[in-house]
């Protein structure tokens, strides 16, 4: 079962109408389900709600909506992904609540995967989503759902390097990098390399200059770490 975030805005409700999701989705009804026989938000859930996909509205995550996530993922295989946002502070914070907050759900599958709402394959996915669902195109319905599955495959771990060095393309980013626990503790547990690569990050964030040759070096270093074997 897939878990995405998104907002509602002039391009997001491209998906969200077809979907029949465009009222009743919002901070307080913040859950929504999607399965080919039919979409929900979450003042008409019951304990026969059935969801392939569950909409999530991007801010504080309500007790309500993680109640019906633990009841009907029910120990399934559970996939987030969180809408990625900017790189403030507040998003920051917005991100690092919703990954805690999930964390908790039965069934949740490490890595928790960011990407825009409004652009970008989560959005490009939606929107073929919602035209199966008015075609009712169950066949491509089906192989839209896995697609999007597939990106927790072999591509996930590279995404997740990617984040990472992008973050530290400055010392401020580095500095981010280091609360944000859930990225930077897969990348620990799952690449060799994963304690030198924590050396470097906490190097770079304690920089003054990151504009200096002894910080482009340390991240010429890491980004070395990161993709090696990836992008030979």
């Amino acid at each position: 079962m897939l878990v995405i975030s998104t907002m509602v805005n002039d391009r997001t409700r491209s998906y969200l109408q077809p979907m029949g999701l465009t009222g009743g989705f919002d901070e307080d009804q913040d859950l929504a389900a999607v399965a080919f026989t039919a979409t929900a938000t979450m003042d008409c859930f019951s304990q026969q709600t059935v969801a392939d996909l569950f909409l999530l509205y991007d801010g504080p995550i309500t007790a309500q909506a993680m109640q019906w996530l633990r009841r009907l993922a029910n120990e399934r295989p559970v996939q987030v992904i969180l809408h990625r946002g900017t790189d403030s502070e507040e998003d920051r914070l917005r991100v690092e609540n919703q990954r805690t907050k999930l964390s908790t759900l039965p069934g949740l599958q490490q890595p928790i995967l960011l990407e825009h709402a409004s652009c970008g394959w989560v959005y490009d996915a939606l929107m073929e989503l919602a035209v199966c669902l008015r075609r009712k195109d169950e066949q491509g319905y089906e192989a839209v759902l896995h697609n999007l599955r597939l990106r927790f495959n072999s591509d996930s771990l590279l995404d997740q390097r990617l984040q990472l060095l992008h973050r530290c393309l400055t010392a401020q980013g580095a500095a981010q990098a280091l609360v944000e626990t859930t990225l930077l503790k897969s990348l620990l547990i799952n690449l060799e390399e994963g304690p030198f690569i924590h050396t470097l990050v906490l190097e770079l964030a304690a920089t003054t200059d990151d504009g200096s040759a002894v910080y482009q070096n340390r991240l010429t270093a890491l980004r070395e770490l990161l993709l090696k074997g990836v992008m030979e």
